[in-house]
Order: structure tokens, then C-alpha cells, then sequence
């Protein structure tokens, strides 16, 4: 569905004309976004786990012996993988609890055990020289804290899209100039934002309009007293299908995450 055709059917389904004083665009906008996040989170949790409609890959670059990565919030809150190409090959980096480092002992694959709980406690510090002493390249870790990633390795080298996240994330809101646009919904508008997918435009207009009529004491049709049956429609028919909508996009250095 195109953006202005959802524009128009919201108008003459909510009040019978497609009149944009008696429906002004920011009400659409305001209806829409609160259907869109009821509808986009019954996608991510009733649709089969092998379907995954926001999914995306995000790269970013590495910069030598730079250990912290800024991403957007959606996806480090969904993250499924984290690789890097860390001693001249990729590899895929081990989620760490950064409460649980501990100072490493000797001998062996690195992160060592240490022995004395006390002094591997204090000593394990985040400077780069503790960092390279205590992890290795063979089994690099790292840690989030909701806005970056930080790299637990021996090195980290200069490397184009280097490093490479996949993750879900929930689609942007909808602003007022967009319907006015003829572009198809379902299209992402940038490289780091997903958009609801086709099957979904109807059941999200239905939802809005419904909300939108309770609002204003309006009486909803009959069809729109179905509204569950055909969300629940809506969401066999995104199980059935294989859609994965999986982008590579490129996230720009922000410096002042680092």
C-alpha cells in the first residue's frame, strides 16, 4: 500500500470522506504509530522464528586498536550475532558478562583461569594493556551496554565493514509529511530502519481506524468488529511464507560514542 492511499482510506473509512479538515494528517500519524507498534510486536512475537521480517545486518568499520563500536538502541536490544575480523580472519565474538571478567592466570588459550579470586578481581581493569594480556584473538569477546559495542581481543586492527552486527529492529515512526508520498509502505526508508511488511498495511489501518472511531464515539462496521480474527489471519499468513527481509547496511563513525 502506498502512503498516500493509506492517508486516503483511513479518512473515508474513519469518517466517509477522504476530507483532510474533518481527518487532519497528524491524526493519522498519531493512530497509525500506536497501531504500528501493537501490530509490529505481534509479528515479532506470534510469526515463526524462522521468519524475520526485522532483520538486518549492519557493518561498521574497524579502526586499530579502537575497542568501542556505537550502534543503533533497537538492534543491540536484538542482537543474534556479533562477528569481526580479528586476526586476520572472521570470527564470531562471545557475548560477555563484563561483571564477570576476571584478571587471567598463565599458560594455555587465553582468557586464562586466574587462582586468587581477590587480585584477579582488582586488576582485571579496561585499559588496552590489561585488555591484551587477558584476551586473545581466538576467542574474542565482547560487551554492550545498550548504545555500543566493545571488543574484548589481543588486537584490533584497521578493517573496511570489519566488524558486523545482525539484529532485529522495530520500525521507525511515521511522520506527517510521508502521506503525502506515493512510495510503497513496505519499503524501508533508509539502511538502518525496517518497515512493516505488505501483509500487515490493512490489519494496521484497521487498527488505527478502530482506535481512532472508539475515540470519537463513532460505531465500528461489523468487519471491523473482526479485527482479531484477521490480525491472527494476517499473522499465519507471514508464518507461511519465507521473507526474510535481511539488508547490509553501513553504520557511520560517530565520535563522540568513543
Amino acid at each position: 500500500m502506498k502512503y498516500d492511499a493509506y492517508a486516503q482510506l483511513f479518512r473515508e473509512k474513519a469518517v466517509g470522506q477522504n476530507d483532510t479538515v474533518a481527518v487532519p494528517t497528524a491524526t493519522i500519524t498519531l493512530y497509525t504509530n500506536a497501531a504500528k507498534a501493537i501490530v509490529a510486536r505481534a509479528i515479532v512475537n506470534r510469526v515463526n522464528s524462522t521468519v524475520d521480517y526485522f532483520s538486518m545486518t549492519q557493518l561498521a568499520d574497524l579502526v586499530a586498536d579502537q575497542r568501542e563500536y556505537p550502534f543503533p538502541d533497537d538492534i543491540l536490544k536484538n542482537t543474534k550475532i556479533v562477528e569481526a575480523y580479528i586476526g586476520s580472519e572472521w570470527r564470531r565474538l562471545y557475548p560477555m558478562d563484563l561483571s564477570s571478567y576476571r584478571l587471567s592466570g598463565s599458560g594455555g588459550d587465553k582468557p586464562w583461569t586466574g587462582e586468587s579470586p581477590e587480585e584477579n578481581f582488582s586488576g582485571a581493569t579496561t585499559d588496552t594493556d590489561t585488555i591484551e594480556d587477558n584476551f586473545s584473538d581466538t576467542y574474542p569477546k565482547y560487551d554492550s551496554d545498550g548504545r555500543s559495542i566493545v571488543i574484548y581481543s589481543e588486537s584490533v586492527d584497521t578493517v573496511t565493514g570489519g566488524l558486523k552486527l545482525r539484529g532485529s529492529i522495530m520500525p521507525k515512526d511515521y511522520i506527517d509529511a510521508d502521506w503525502a508520498t506515493t512510495v510503497e509502505m513496505q519499503v524501508r526508508p533508509d539502511t538502518l530502519t525496517a518497515a512493516m511488511p505488505v501483509q500487515s498495511h490493512d490489519i494496521m489501518l484497521m487498527k488505527a481506524v478502530i482506535d481512532y472511531k472508539e475515540i470519537k464515539g463513532i460505531p465500528l462496521t461489523q468487519f471491523e468488529l473482526t479485527y482479531n480474527q484477521q490480525l491472527a489471519d494476517m499473522l499465519t499468513s507471514l508464518s507461511d511464507t519465507n521473507e526474510d527481509e535481511s539488508i547490509e547496511a553501513t553504520v557511520e563513525r560517530d565520535t563522540n560514542n568513543y
